[in-house]
C-alpha cells in the first residue's frame, strides 16, 4: 500500500492530481521488489477509504490517502 500512497503522492506533487495508472503502481511494486502476484489483488483490497479506483480505470488518492502519505513522507 506504500508504494501506491507514494506514487498517488509524487503524481500530486507533479501534476495537481493525485491519480495513476495500475500499471505504474504495478511497475514501481516490482522495482522495489515488493510485487506479490499471487497476492497483490488481495492487498489492493486492503486501501480502504484511502485510495479509490480500480485496475482497468487507474487510481487516485483520496484526501485520508493524501493523509497517509504526507504521514509516510514525514517518517
Amino acid at each position: 500500500m506504500n508504494t501506491y500512497l507514494m506514487l498517488g503522492i509524487a503524481a500530486f506533487l507533479s501534476t495537481g492530481e493525485a491519480s495513476f495508472t495500475d500499471k505504474d503502481a504495478r511497475e514501481l511494486c516490482e522495482h522495489f521488489g515488493c510485487y506479490d502476484a499471487t497476492n497483490h489483488a488481495k492487498y489492493i483490497k486492503e486501501f480502504g477509504n484511502k485510495i479509490t479506483g480500480s485496475k482497468s480505470s487507474g487510481w487516485k488518492l483520496t484526501a485520508p490517502g493524501l493523509n497517509a502519505a504526507a504521514e509516510l513522507v514525514k517518517s
